[in-house]
């Protein structure tokens, strides 16, 4: 009886637990990626477009946007080219069409709409929709980090907005911001 109560360890043939080979693999995977968000977000200088500084999300989000829609439509080839068509095959591509795609969408949305210029007089900020907002630099009243979702969150006395912690160079931005207000982003606790 406690036999089947217990969850057995999983050993690889080489005598190493899955479970430890599947967090170094992650571990190995995510890293790296971490490691260059947070060197791009801490550039202290930002892009100049049109006479203003713009914060962009990097390439990475561009890349697997695009690998990731590209996943998500070639499962659905597997249905289509399959002979046999089965109802589990069609279920299984439309869920990693799904899932994939999904994903693939998002990022490629978050990539090419959301971003925020700023210049001397007031900052920018257009969302995922790319429905932009123009603030003055002296109506912000407060700025919060959320790690959760990674996103700096700024607030005028009547709305809050959500920029990227992602965006590169927004360390510029922060220290524009601490010239242009009172506000103190060093009890942010940002990751970069």
């Amino acid at each position: 009886m406690l036999k089947k109560l217990m969850h057995p360890l999983r050993i690889s043939k080489v005598g190493i637990p899955e479970s430890f080979v599947q967090g170094l693999i992650t571990f190995a995977i995510v890293t790296p990626i971490i490691i260059y968000l947070s060197k791009q977000a801490g550039k202290t200088k930002a892009a100049v477009v049109d006479n203003r500084f713009e914060l962009r999300l990097p390439k990475l989000y561009l890349w697997l946007g695009w690998i990731s829609t590209t996943i998500g439509c070639a499962a659905l080839l597997i249905p289509i080219l399959d002979s046999g068509n089965e109802t589990a095959t069609w279920g299984i591509a439309i869920l990693f069409l799904a899932m994939f795609g999904g994903l693939g969408s998002c990022l490629l949305l978050y990539y090419y709409n959301h971003f925020v210029t700023y210049n001397g007089r007031n900052i920018i900020i257009s969302n995922w929709r790319k429905q932009q907002t123009t603030i003055a630099w002296e109506s912000l009243t407060n700025i919060e980090f959320a790690p959760l979702s990674g996103s700096l969150k700024v607030q005028t006395k009547k709305k809050w907005f959500n920029i990227s912690s992602h965006f590169v160079g927004v360390r510029a931005f922060l220290n524009e911001l601490e010239v242009r207000t009172e506000l103190d982003t060093s009890k942010l606790k940002l990751p970069f």
